[in-house]
């Protein structure tokens, strides 16, 4: 099974791993996402209502890609379902 389609059952199955409130993404939610990816691979994350009143969600999703493809490019978005997106690190290839 590949590891995308691996974080989109993650989706559905797992519980949040990092929830992001009226504080925004600052450096301690990036190494907490970055500390996640290493362990598992995927990461769920939920932004609560009060982190995204008045702005847009998209926005807010590059600015966290942003924050976390300068620590580490192989990171990915696997599914954006609402207020919930999971994240995974891509597998480096071996050939």
């Amino acid at each position: 099974m590949s590891t995308r389609r691996k974080a989109k059952e993650y989706m559905v199955t797992g519980k949040v791993d990092v929830r992001i409130g009226k504080r925004g993404i600052h450096s301690n939610v990036v190494k907490e996402i970055i500390k996640n990816l290493d362990k598992k691979g995927t990461v769920k994350i939920r932004f609560l209502k009060s982190a995204i009143y008045g702005k847009d969600l998209g926005d807010i999703l590059s600015e966290l890609m942003m924050k976390v493809s300068i620590l580490d490019r192989s990171i990915k978005i696997a599914d954006v379902r609402g207020r919930v997106i999971v994240l995974y690190k891509e597998r480096k290839k071996n050939r």
